[in-house]
């Protein structure tokens, strides 16, 4: 069994978008609501028995959404306490019946990926990224990019992982943009532009089609800039990102101590939380003292 708790945090939505509209990258903006993605994960969570009832029902007849989200439910869904073996298994099997109909091949793969209701695979979980990327789905171009990068399942290849990080990335999806941007930054499979690494975490730090992690790491890829002094926020975007690291201290402390299956899950995830919380809370005093300082200046 697996740390469920950490997976459901990486996967939500993975899939399934939360935020729609357009984007307008120039400034950070403050509307960003991590309170309605918890809100989601909750109900996710605990959909209730009626409604897990008529997913049942709605799955057995061949529907392919009603099979993916059963499957998720049975995997991430549950209680911790509720967390066993079989229910990783049945969770598995329904997603695999949604997955032969086109529907979460992602998830599937990443099952094999983390060895979740399945031994662990990774060059099946390829075979799974590669369906949905065949299919144009910017998650599954961006898994598959990332086992390229990585060499994981797939010999490694750097040159394959960039060509498909930036399909992926122009498709708007987060990771890619925030992967992307760090391969500029660090010179890894591309020569080293800090301008074009700057694009692209400005890219994810907006993101409203994904994980909120790619928010919080693209924010964090611009912090770090600026404090290199490669990059200069406007004020607004100070605030932006003082707001994301506040959120991201608040959710971590938060998470350190949810039940997990196992003991040793337990320890390792508060080992991760506390770890998170640690490092944006230096990040944010960081931040608060350099706007102190620039504040003062101003004034001077």
């Amino acid at each position: 069994m697996r740390n469920h708790t950490l997976l459901f945090s990486c996967l939500f939505l993975l899939t399934l978008p939360l935020f729609g509209g357009c984007l307008n990258i120039k400034n950070r903006p403050l509307t960003w609501n991590p309170e309605e993605q918890e809100q989601r994960m909750a109900e996710l969570r605990e959909p209730g028995e009626q409604k897990i009832a008529q997913l049942l029902e709605t799955a057995e007849r061949g529907d392919a959404e009603a099979q993916y989200h059963l499957g998720f439910y049975y995997l991430y869904g549950m209680r911790p306490e509720d967390s066993t073996e079989e229910n990783d298994i049945e969770g598995v099997k329904w997603l695999r019946k949604a997955a032969e109909q086109g529907v979460g091949l992602t998830v599937l793969g990443l099952c094999y990926n983390k060895g979740m209701g399945v031994p662990e695979d990774k060059e099946e979980a390829v075979r799974w990224y590669r369906k949905a990327a065949e299919q144009g789905e910017p998650n599954g171009i961006y898994l598959l990019a990332w086992s390229y990068f990585r060499g994981e399942g797939v010999p490694e290849d750097k040159t394959e992982g960039i060509r498909l990080y930036r399909i992926a990335a122009e498709q708007d999806d987060g990771g890619a943009q925030y992967e992307l941007g760090e391969c500029y930054y660090n010179g890894d499979g591309v020569p080293q532009d800090k301008t074009e690494a700057i694009k692209w975490y400005k890219k994810a730090g907006v993101n409203r089609t994904g994980l909120i992690r790619y928010n919080v790491n693209g924010d964090v890829g611009l912090i770090r800039c600026y404090f290199n002094g490669e990059y200069v926020p406007d004020e607004e975007e100070l605030e932006g990102w003082l707001h994301t690291l506040r959120w991201q201290i608040e959710f971590a402390n938060e998470n350190k101590n949810a039940k997990v299956a196992k003991d040793q899950d337990q320890d390792k995830n508060k080992e991760y939380w506390q770890e998170q919380a640690s490092v944006a809370a230096e990040l944010l005093r960081e931040l608060e003292k350099r706007k102190k300082t620039e504040i003062a200046s101003s004034g001077a």
